[in-house]
């Protein structure tokens, strides 16, 4: 165990000033709940007795504390490299009390492999009611592989300086009762200011308000990338008052859900100016895939641009919309291309009344080759214009020798309509990557199927015996393309 000296007396103890003033290497200290088999039974104590640099290594077991962390120092659970989002780790290191379980009060602390419960739980407010809190803004947090739940909130985020990342944690159900307005209910929560974070690869399920609302309350945030999470079941990502954000390569399989009180799924909430939100797959959402709105009065919004996503919604369920512009909340005109779009009531909806608001919504798949609005694609409705659209092409030979000979087929969404014009070919496209196309054929059989990369799919046709025509096929949503195969 390393110890400092706080206080030296000149002269008399110069030898003792000089080897206190010396640098101490970093240690190490475990914990564990049995006395006498570590140098801590409390989390809470090793952290007091340790200082920057050092390590603390947390074994398996509960722990009932809310642990204040003053110092740089790493803080490693049992599972500490496990990523939280696998259900088969080991035995947890669980922490938490009811004023939550850890509260980082310093720069470049590390939080790793624990199970982070309980904050709020006995009821009442709190002043710390958050799993991970970070009260003020610190700088270059690791808060990674953990499993936050039942906590009032999952994380309360202030952070700017250095990069912090969140990164590969799962937040299950923060929804506990204690706090006093719209930090209950989220799993990542934003009261002062975040800027040069990277939340990544996390898993949210269950919240009842939002799976991340960064409100940027204390000042503008900026460097925002929200990269690669799964929303499973969950409500949205919210973001305000920020500039250049990135939202992109996200999932969410539908918050179609009582206990979900926001049903939009990406929301740029106002004063946001520069935000790419791009590769996101979101499907079965009840009320919006996207939306760009002011409901906070931040302040109008700008510079936003929504390229290659995927926006399925569920027509069946409830009025919904692939992407939604509220009145009066975005100066400029939106960028909306090479998207996805079908299943929606509308695919895009502009509700402002300006009209030199415009969406600019060229080259769109609408769900079908034929023109939005007509079935089976998405309609819109606004001022939206939806100039060229994508449309599916199948890419092939017209013969192929019989006898198990290969035919390459493609099928691309690479091409536009043109509408009266030349049409364009965009290769590579930003249309969405991994999209499963369908591939058959009447006759012989399909094999080595892709997914879309860059807007084109892949497959590859064994012929069959005997001469003839094949009929190959591609469909994708409501459309379908067939070509006749000479069969020589």
């Amino acid at each position: 165990m390393r110890f400092r000296f706080k206080n030296c007396v000149p002269a008399a103890a110069l030898v003792t000033c000089l080897v206190a003033a010396a640098p101490a290497s970093a240690a190490t200290f475990d914990v564990c709940e049995n006395p006498g088999e570590c140098d801590f039974t409390r989390i809470q104590a090793a952290v007091n007795g340790a200082g920057d640099g050092d390590t603390i290594e947390v074994e398996e077991g509960r722990y009932e504390e809310t642990v204040r962390v003053r110092d740089e120092i790493e803080i490693r659970g049992a599972q500490d490299g496990a990523d939280a989002r696998n259900s088969r780790r080991g035995g947890e290191s669980i922490v938490g009390a009811q004023n939550g379980g850890f509260v980082i009060d310093s720069d470049r602390v590390v939080i790793s492999g624990f199970t982070i419960s309980g904050g709020g739980a006995s009821g009442g407010p709190s002043t710390f009611d958050a799993g991970v809190d970070v009260p003020s803004n610190r700088s270059g947090l690791r808060i990674v592989d953990n499993i936050i739940t039942n906590n009032v909130l999952g994380l309360r985020l202030n952070s700017t300086g250095a990069r912090t990342v969140v990164r590969r944690n799962s937040f299950i159900a923060n929804n506990n009762d204690g706090g006093e307005g719209e930090e209950q209910g989220n799993g990542i929560y934003t009261d002062g200011t975040v800027s040069n974070v990277l939340i990544d690869r996390n898993d949210f399920t269950g919240h009842q308000n939002e799976a991340i609302l960064l409100a940027n309350a204390g000042g503008v945030g900026t460097g925002i990338d929200i990269t690669g999470n799964e929303l499973i079941r969950d409500s949205g990502v919210v973001v305000v008052n920020a500039r250049a954000v990135r939202v992109a390569e996200n999932t969410s399989d539908g918050n179609v859900d009582d206990d979900v009180i926001d049903d939009d799924v990406i929301e740029m909430g106002g004063n946001v100016d520069g935000a790419n939100i791009s590769a996101n797959t979101l499907r079965q959402y009840e009320g919006a895939g996207i939306v760009v709105s002011n409901d906070r009065l931040a302040g109008v919004n700008r510079n936003i641009s929504i390229i290659g996503n995927t926006l399925l919604g569920e027509r069946s369920v409830s009025s919904d919309r692939g992407v939604r512009l509220l009145g009066d909340t975005y100066d400029g005109r939106l960028q909306v291309n090479f998207n996805r779009i079908f299943a929606n009531d509308f695919g895009i909806a502009n509700e402002d009344s300006d009209a030199g608001e415009q969406i600019n919504a060229e080259n769109n798949w609408w769900g079908s080759n034929s023109r939005p609005g007509t079935p089976p694609s998405d309609s819109v409705v606004g001022n939206v214009d939806t100039g060229p659209r994508l449309t599916l092409r199948l890419i092939s030979k017209r013969a192929v020798k019989r006898d198990g000979r290969q035919l390459k087929i493609s099928a691309s969404l690479q091409f536009n309509s043109g509408d009266g014009g030349t049409v364009q070919r965009f290769n590579p496209s930003p249309f969405p990557n991994r999209t499963t196309i369908e591939f058959d054929t009447s006759r012989g059989r399909i094999e080595k199927r892709s997914r879309t990369v860059s807007g084109v799919a892949r497959a590859t046709l064994i012929s069959p015996d005997s001469r003839g025509r094949a009929t190959v096929s591609i469909s994708l949503d409501g459309e379908t393309v067939r070509r006749k195969i000479r069969i020589r």
